[in-house]
C-alpha cells in the first residue's frame, strides 16, 4: 500500500507512478503536478 505525497490517497494498485525523488503520487496529483508548469502561464 502507498499513500500520495500530495493529498494523502491509498492506493494499492501496482502502476504506481514516482517522480524522481521516488515520491508516490495518485494519478490525478501527477497530471495536477505535471500540468501546472503549462497552466501557470
Amino acid at each position: 500500500m502507498v499513500k500520495c505525497c500530495i493529498c494523502g490517497i491509498e492506493n494499492s494498485t501496482p502502476d504506481v507512478i514516482y517522480d524522481e525523488d521516488m515520491l508516490y503520487y495518485c494519478d490525478n496529483c501527477y497530471l495536477a503536478e505535471n500540468s501546472s508548469a503549462i497552466d501557470n502561464e
